[in-house]
């Protein structure tokens, strides 16, 4: 069973994104989307997300020239529990607008 419940997830998501302008996603282990604001985008692979977790990536900031599948500009950032990466949050949008935003969402969602 992964640390990360989709239901749990989505559920975070919908609290804490429904005012705001920027999509959220919450990718798995695997580097699956487990929940997002954009109900289209669940069970989709991001490629970053993926990359990030297996350790061949060490930097989440997608800017908007850049292509990854499944995967659009944003900042993302693992997920920890117990001092382990267990998933990645992203938080889409311009990096350089997006960043100090991606950091509280990951915060908060650490802390549930």
């Amino acid at each position: 069973m992964s640390i990360l419940e989709p239901a749990l997830a989505q559920k975070f998501i919908d609290k804490t994104a429904k005012h705001l302008e920027y999509n959220i996603n919450i990718m798995n282990d695997k580097g699956i989307i487990i929940a997002s604001k954009d109900e289209s985008r669940i069970g989709n692979f991001h490629e970053v997300a993926f990359k990030m977790l297996e350790g061949t990536r060490d930097s989440g900031i997608v800017k908007k020239d850049q292509i990854f599948l499944g995967t659009k500009p944003g900042v993302n950032l693992f997920i920890d529990y117990k001092n382990k990466h267990v998933g990645v949050i992203c938080v889409t949008g311009d990096p350089d607008n997006v960043h100090a935003f991606a950091n509280l969402v990951k915060t908060s969602m650490e802390a549930m």
